[in-house]
């Protein structure tokens, strides 16, 4: 038996491991939401510039109003060289 005491937490109750545990996880968290709010301005960017093509505005009316369906829609015919 040593008479020194070792630094190392133990995990021995829930509390001291969610104590360790709990900030990671708020991290994790706010990296998390960082990234969906990235992805969300990115979004409203790239929609903002397919709102002034012609050619996508007419996919959208196609598609009753579908942003996701007209954006594929467009890509498929833009791709074909329906749509400069």
């Amino acid at each position: 038996m040593s008479l020194v005491k070792s630094n190392r937490p133990r995990f021995t109750d829930v509390e001291g491991l969610a104590a360790m545990v709990g900030p990671l996880l708020m991290g994790w968290a706010a990296c998390a939401a960082l990234r969906v709010n990235r992805e969300i301005r990115t979004t409203n960017a790239q929609l903002a510039v397919l709102m002034k093509n012609v050619g996508f505005l007419h996919e959208l009316r196609l598609s009753d109003g579908c942003v996701d369906v007209a954006r594929k829609a467009f890509a498929q015919k833009k791709s074909e060289g329906l749509y400069r």
